[in-house]
């Protein structure tokens, strides 16, 4: 019979990195509560993580993290939830770059093309006039008159301004009004939407079963992310060290953080439908786990009570002999 390398494997992600190769990998671990049958699950139901990095020379370094089961549900949810605001983000800036009309009036027309000139030189050069101080752009204009035969090209931008500074005021606020609201936002727009946004961070995690000879325990963080505007968003990121652990009276496990060594991490870079796929995995194995096995365990619950019921039962006739028999 042939041997099945990765039986528990349910998820695998494999590319060619800076001419090595990155394999990941999602495993799963799931196990019963033997006292609590329809949990399902016990706290050590995980899934585990293994990023494996192969660089140009041939050096191999492998990473490992877990994800509890029962977090699997909430992270899938927050996935979904980054996916869907990251759409709408795309859909209303798709919404705002769409042109507005320009006002009625030919002059309105002229006033507004006027305003997406920038001066050339001074404090706002490069700045749309429309985001400049109408005093400001009436100053420019008299600089480019001193200048006005010396070059030609400056009487052309008179006029245009000449339109704007000689019109009402209730028009120059409308006109300047008007090319904040379209141009800027389209700006906006059409800048790709940039930052990371976390779906899940496992925080410091010591794996106590994997200790050194020098005491040194191998601690694991995992954190799961989607960058806006890259090519590939869906960010795993694993990263794996060793420390001194102590335990506190209150039980919790503390990590030493000056004594962090052979610190290495891993990023795994995947694209939507990877990034959504790898989630799903998990979240589908869990949810067969549990219809597969939903009936047993019922039953399993089921003759406990029985059995409960039973013990208490006897209990309570004990009790009553023994309390008469005090007479």
């Amino acid at each position: 019979m042939a041997v099945t390398k990765y039986p528990k494997e349910i998820f695998t992600n494999i590319k060619t990195k800076n001419g090595g190769a990155q394999t990941f990998s999602v495993a799963s671990n799931l196990q019963f509560d033997e006292d609590k049958p329809l949990a399902m699950m016990s706290s050590l139901s995980r899934y585990v993580l293994t990023a494996v990095e192969k660089n140009s020379s041939g050096k191999t370094s492998i990473l490992i993290g877990n994800i509890p089961a029962k977090l699997v549900p909430a992270i899938a949810e927050r996935a979904k939830s980054v996916l869907t605001n990251t759409i709408n983000v795309n859909a209303d800036s798709s919404e705002v770059a769409t042109e507005k009309p320009w006002p009625v009036l030919e002059r309105n027309k002229k006033i507004c093309e006027a305003l997406e000139l920038s001066p050339t030189m001074g404090n706002n050069k490069g700045k749309p006039f429309w985001s400049i101080p109408a005093e400001e752009i009436k100053k420019y204009r008299e600089f480019l008159g001193k200048n006005a035969e010396k070059y030609p090209k400056n009487k052309e931008i008179i006029n245009k301004l000449d339109l704007f500074l000689t019109a009402s005021k209730e028009i120059q606020n409308k006109c300047v009004s008007f090319m904040k609201e379209t141009r800027s936002t389209k700006d906006r727009s059409t800048m790709a939407p940039s930052g990371e946004l976390i779906i899940y961070e496992s925080g410091t995690k010591p794996r106590v079963s994997q200790k050194r000879e020098d005491g040194k325990v191998q601690v694991y963080n995992i954190k799961i992310a989607y960058v806006i505007g890259q090519n590939y968003p869906f960010n795993v990121t694993i990263t794996n060290y060793y420390a001194f652990v102590k335990k506190t009276d209150t039980g919790a496990l503390n990590v030493q953080g000056n004594s962090v060594c052979d610190k290495v991490s891993s990023i795994v870079r995947m694209s939507e439908l990877d990034g959504l796929a790898f989630i799903k995995s998990m979240e589908d194995d869990a949810m067969a786990y549990k219809i597969s096995f939903y009936a047993r365990q019922l039953k399993k619950a089921d003759e406990l009570v029985k059995s409960n019921i039973e013990q208490s039962k006897k209990n309570a006739e004990n009790d009553s002999d023994a309390y008469f028999s005090d007479f």
